[in-house]
């Protein structure tokens, strides 16, 4: 195998290159690989090193190549090969800067104007950049993109950078760069976008590989849900659902992908950096949906919140979901959907999926008041069917009863009196239809008089006996005695007559839901497991309607009512009055 170390890489590129003894010994690296662009005049070597290097000594190696090869830039790109101790990371920040300039010079003058105000300096395991007042809010805007990948794609600093806006006021030199104005900006602005990378695609190191991406640490960090995740936490792993990808190609060309992570109980954005040929393969992580991840808290300079700068991604099975493992399955009558305002949070696909998970046969969808949820929960229930796990939907809501007012009818939506109608009048031995009887019932069909009245056309009238003893009060009252209810047949045969008669027209009585009570305690008398007689005929009540109609009535009892309508009634408190 060819020898891969630095100093005899340059000897077989560069024979007649002086390497000193400071290039030669103090620069201990291999070349990983080296990449060239003639468009731009700039060649690029991957190094590997055990140890950050000598800042300076890596300079005066850059400039060596450069003036003996002719060209504009030559960037040493360092990868370490193991971690650096506290003291070498602080060292080597503090002297980074120069370098940085020599490179911001060379490619985005735009950062470099400022650039040249701001230290660099590595603080208990994070890269911090001390930025000019008012830059750190203008950043991304006037360069900090390309520092940000420019130092993650060929620095050894092994954090990611913060930016911190200096407490102390710039000191303007007189050799000093030109003050910045808008036109400068707006100049400078215009050259960077005219800037054309066709042929460039500077990454870092992290890519696919068996099975993940980047890079998980041998000692695994410690695992947060997302909902504990605050500032003050640093390295974390974290594993959840990802959603809300967004892929940006970069300037110089790396795909930069933005995500967010979530427990359902809190989210969280990520960001990555990673090669364009990477693309697809994100798109399958994102379709498995579940991942765990390695990385560390920051707060996002541009966002201005806390995001995850991820290390390493890798797909993950999901939890363990409950389950219904009782052999008699239930059947949930009673759930409410995020249709359902500011009482329900679950989607109604996710009801029915849920339920069919658990073997269930049927679910209810019964929403506050609301429909909508239904067409989702159909067309879940069609694709589960077509999948071979039936689920029958059951349709209905949670609905409010209106007090819209005392109405006078009911069942007359579909109802008019184009046949006329039936009056009908009942005599009770009390009030209370559970404990007391019916002794009389009469009912009279008037059918139109063509003339837009009304005649009498038919009368049904019966006398019931009771099968007991009238009382003097109720005699006195109705004015019928025992003797008249004599040999009379019972209820249910009269009610069953009474039924006929009415058929299907509509009923007009006083106080009319008096008499329907007994009519339908009455007819579920029915002995020895005989059909019972159900009254629910469309009927309209004259008492509420004379409160309505005459309203200064002192009392609505059918003698003054039809005195205030011009009626004399030839007998009164019979049914067939």
């Amino acid at each position: 195998m060819k020898d891969r170390s630095l100093s005899s890489w340059l000897q077989r590129l560069v024979p007649d290159l002086n390497l000193d003894h400071d290039l030669g010994l103090n620069l201990k690296a291999t070349v990983q690989c080296a990449r060239a662009f003639p468009s731009k005049s700039r060649l690029i070597l991957y190094l590997v090193l055990s140890a950050a290097p000598v800042v300076d000594t890596m300079i005066k190696l850059e400039e060596e190549l450069e003036r003996a090869l002719g060209l504009s830039e030559v960037i040493l790109s360092q990868k370490l090969d193991q971690e650096s101790s506290e003291p070498e990371n602080n060292h080597y920040a503090s002297e980074l800067m120069p370098w940085i300039l020599r490179h911001c010079q060379n490619q985005n003058a735009l950062c470099y104007t400022w650039l040249q105000n701001s230290d660099l300096e590595y603080d208990n395991g994070r890269v911090k950049l001390t930025v000019p007042p008012a830059i750190r809010d203008v950043a991304h805007t006037q360069g900090y993109d390309w520092l940000e990948t420019f130092l993650m794609t060929h620095s050894a600093l092994p954090a990611e950078i913060e930016l911190v806006e200096s407490s102390a006021p710039v000191e303007v030199t007189t050799d000093a760069g030109p003050i910045l104005t808008e036109d400068i900006i707006a100049s400078l602005e215009a050259q960077r976008q005219e800037k054309k990378y066709p042929d460039e695609k500077t990454f870092n190191n992290k890519t696919w590989s068996d099975g993940h991406w980047g890079s998980f640490a041998k000692t695994p960090f410690q695992l947060f849900a997302v909902s504990e995740l605050a500032e003050g936490v640093d390295k974390v792993r974290i594993r959840g659902e990802v959603f809300a990808q967004e892929n940006i190609i970069t300037r110089n060309g790396r795909l930069l992908i933005r995500f967010a992570i979530t427990d359902n109980i809190n989210s969280i954005g990520c960001r990555l950096f990673t090669s364009p040929s990477d693309e697809d393969t994100f798109a399958d992580l994102f379709v498995h949906g579940y991942v765990e991840i390695e990385g560390r808290l920051k707060e996002d300079s541009y966002l201005q919140e806390l995001i995850v700068d991820v290390y390493g991604i890798r797909p993950f099975n999901r939890p363990a979901t409950r389950s219904d493992d009782l052999p008699a399955k239930r059947v949930e009558l009673h759930i409410h959907s995020k249709m359902s305002a500011k009482d329900g949070l679950i989607k109604p696909a996710d009801i029915v999926k849920r339920a069919a998970e658990f073997g269930h046969s049927a679910v209810a969808l019964t929403d506050h008041g609301v429909v909508q949820g239904f067409p989702e929960a159909a067309e879940t229930a069609s694709k589960l069917a077509k999948k071979g796990q039936e689920i029958k939907i059951l349709y209905g809501l949670e609905g409010y009863l209106v007090d819209d007012g005392e109405g006078v009818g009911w069942l007359c939506e579909d109802i008019d009196l184009d046949n006329g109608f039936v009056a009908l009048d009942l005599e009770t031995t009390g009030l209370t239809p559970s404990r007391d009887r019916i002794i009389e019932v009469s009912a009279i069909y008037y059918e139109p008089d063509g003339s837009g009245g009304f005649k009498e056309s038919a009368v049904f009238s019966e006398l019931i006996n009771p099968g007991h003893k009238l009382s003097a009060k109720v005699q006195d009252l109705t004015g019928i005695s025992d003797e008249m209810l004599v040999g009379k047949p019972t209820a249910l045969s009269v009610l069953s007559q009474l039924s006929s008669f009415i058929e299907r027209l509509p009923v007009v009585a006083h106080n009319l839901f008096f008499d329907l009570s007994f009519l339908r305690y009455e007819g579920f008398r029915a002995e020895n497991s005989a059909p019972r007689l159900k009254f629910n005929p469309s009927a309209v009540d004259t008492l509420l309607l004379a409160k309505k109609v005459l309203p200064k009535l002192e009392s609505y009892n059918l003698a003054l009512v039809a005195k205030a309508l011009g009626i004399n009634p030839e007998v009164s408190h019979r049914a067939e009055a």
